[in-house]
Formats: C-alpha cells, sequence, structure tokens
C-alpha cells in the first residue's frame, strides 16, 4: 500500500522484505522543520542522556505523514567497540534498534502537539519498549560511519504507540523492524 510518502505499509508478515534493501521513505519527502536540531533540543523531548542518548540531531519531520529522520555518528572510540567484535568491530544491532527508537519518541512528542518546532523548555516524554517484531540487521554498521534513523510511526494514542523503524549507512540499510512502546 504506498502512501503520498512514499512509503508502504510494514506489518507482520507484510512487506518488511522490501525494507531490508528500501529506504523507509523517499529522500525527498516534505521536510517540516526550519533547520535541524542537536542534542540539546532533543533531551528537552526524551529522558536518555549519554552515554544511552543514540540520537546527535533531528533533520527531518513530516507531521502529515508521520515521518522522521536522526543522525548518529559511531564513534570509533566507543568503548561498546572493544568487545563486539575485537579484530572487526560492529555496533551492535540492539543499539540501533535503541537509537530507532528514541527517534519514534521524539517524533510523537511533533505529532501529539501538533507542532514542528522543539519546545523552549524541557517537554518530556516518558516511555517503555513493549514490544519488537520483524527486527533485521541486514548489514553491519562500523566506526565512524553516520547512521541515518528512519522511523514512521503508524498509529499512537495516549497509551500505546506503534512504528515502523530502520536504519540506514548512506542507501545501505543496516537496521529494520517494528516495534512498540507504551506512554508513561
Amino acid at each position: 500500500m504506498a502512501t503520498n510518502s512514499g512509503t508502504h505499509a510494514i506489518t507482520a508478515g507484510g512487506a518488511i522484505g522490501h525494507w531490508k534493501t528500501h529506504l523507509l521513505f523517499a529522500p525527498d519527502v516534505v521536510n517540516d522543520l526550519a533547520a535541524p536540531f542537536a542534542q540539546s533540543y532533543i533531551k528537552r523531548l526524551i529522558p536518555h542522556r549519554d552515554p544511552f542518548l543514540f540520537i546527535d540531531e533531528v533533520n527531518l519531520v513530516n507531521v502529515k505523514h508521520r515521518l522522521i529522520r536522526a543522525t548518529r555518528r559511531v564513534n570509533p572510540d566507543d568503548p561498546i567497540l572493544e568487545g563486539h567484535f575485537p579484530g572487526n568491530p560492529i555496533y551492535p544491532g540492539a543499539l540501533q534498534l535503541e537509537g530507532m527508537f528514541q527517534t519514534a519518541l521524539v517524533l510523537l512528542y511533533f505529532l501529539v502537539n501538533g507542532t514542528t518546532s522543539p519546545p523552549l523548555e524541557p517537554h518530556v516524554t516518558e516511555a517503555v519498549g513493549t514490544r519488537v517484531y520483524d527486527v533485521f540487521h541486514p548489514s553491519p554498521v562500523k566506526p565512524g560511519d553516520v547512521m541515518t534513523m528512519r522511523c514512521r510511526i503508524d498509529a499512537f494514542d495516549e497509551f500505546l504507540v506503534t512504528a515502523a523503524v530502520q536504519v540506514a549507512v548512506g542507501d545501505r540499510v543496516t537496521s529494520v523492524g517494528m516495534g512498540e512502546f507504551h506512554v508513561l
């Protein structure tokens, strides 16, 4: 099922295979942001902090189609890479997944508040992950890579959010999946 944003439905048993090799939404999707924003604004929206904040910048929000794009550079000096894996460091898929859902939580703020401007004061939304499914890691993320996280929120209410999420390095998809989180 196509939408005006160039997206397709991702459902359990649905088009998930397509997103293992194709970007979740078109690069030319309409961007509602006046300008990208960095961690100082991201910290006003979500409770995560270093060393567990996995978004460096948000550079696209499309409220109409419930889309967001954010980036994270994998620091080659990140100690997690020493043990995952010695001699062949690969950024863990679980941390990619965490970054994707942090990105979804940022998007939720814009959808709930009907705005495309980050708040001037903290407006933190707290949530816990309840389920992930159809997660695939078709390609590795290496030290120094810039991960682009794409998310589309498919459904949300005051309690539960369902999102399709994806990480890519350039045009190469590294992780894709679906998940839900409960808003506290």
